[in-house]
């Protein structure tokens, strides 16, 4: 999947995932509930593939798109 078909909010889910960040510290950071960072995850893995706990897979998809740099 090209990135242009990925949301703003799905990278930045995507790129604050493979920095490690908690999906309660992304919460905070949109000012969102968990459930609605748990709704963007399921979102994600199901746009890419991959499972939405996977958080492996969607390190690998930041490095190998660019998103992150090691």
């Amino acid at each position: 999947m090209s990135a242009r078909q990925l949301t703003e909010q799905d990278l930045y889910f995507i790129r604050r995932t493979a920095q490690s960040a908690t999906r309660k510290q992304i919460a905070d950071e949109w000012e969102r509930s968990l459930k609605a960072v748990e709704w963007r995850a399921v979102s994600v893995g199901k746009k890419l593939g991959i499972c939405p706990s996977d958080v492996a897979a969607i390190t690998r998809y930041a490095i190998s798109n660019g998103m992150i740099v090691l």
